[in-house]
């Protein structure tokens, strides 16, 4: 569980560093955020296969995620 928590940092610092590069294209952008929604997805998983509530914070994560990648 703290791997999939490392992950997810590590995959929304990346995305983060994405938006903040100049030069970033829309497409690099779109990559950064499909790994932040996996890797949220993932800890999500983790978090129902224990039967424990997912956050809400983390399940608008997900839910902003898709909605920026129309999904």
């Amino acid at each position: 569980m703290a791997l999939l928590l490392a992950d997810l940092e590590a995959a929304r610092e990346f995305e983060q560093a994405q938006l903040r590069r100049r030069g970033a294209r829309p497409e690099e952008i779109a990559s950064a955020r499909r790994g932040t929604l996996e890797a949220l997805t993932d800890y999500s998983d983790a978090i129902t296969s224990r039967s424990w509530p997912v956050p809400r914070s983390i399940q608008l994560e997900i839910q902003l995620h898709r909605a920026l990648l129309r999904l």
